[in-house]
C-alpha cells in the first residue's frame, strides 16, 4: 500500500494542505467539472496522450479513464490492475519516460547544450 510510507503521506499532507490553504475553490472547480461540459472534445486532442490509472482505484472510477481512452484519438491506455489511487506515484517514472520519447526534440536553435 503505497499511503503506509511515512514519507510519502507526509508529502500527501503538505500538498493537500497547500492546496487548499487559501481556500477550496480548486477542489471545488475540480468536483464541478466531474459534472458540467468541459468545453471541448476530448476526440478533438491531436497530442500524445498517456492515461494511466489504478484498477483498484476508490476515489476515481476506471471507466471514467477507459472511456477517455476511447475518445482521445492514439490515446495509450494503461490500467494496473493491482494498484490503487497513489498507485500512480510507482507508474511516476515509465509516465515520465513514454512522455520523452513521446515528445518531439526541440529545434535544433533551441536546444540546451550537452
Amino acid at each position: 500500500l503505497v499511503v503506509s510510507d511515512a514519507g510519502l503521506r507526509a508529502m500527501l499532507l503538505r500538498n493537500y494542505r497547500e492546496g487548499v490553504r487559501t481556500s477550496a475553490y480548486g477542489w471545488i472547480d475540480d468536483i464541478l467539472a466531474f459534472s458540467t461540459p468541459w468545453g471541448f472534445d476530448p476526440a478533438d486532442i491531436r497530442c500524445p496522450v498517456m492515461i494511466w490509472h489504478g484498477g483498484l482505484d476508490e476515489f476515481s472510477p476506471v471507466g471514467h479513464s477507459r472511456w477517455l481512452g476511447r475518445r482521445i484519438p492514439g490515446a495509450t491506455t494503461t490500467i494496473d490492475p493491482a494498484a490503487a489511487h497513489f498507485g500512480a506515484l510507482h507508474a511516476l517514472p515509465d509516465v515520465l519516460t513514454w512522455l520523452l520519447r513521446e515528445l518531439p526534440a526541440p529545434p535544433v536553435n533551441e536546444q540546451q547544450p550537452a
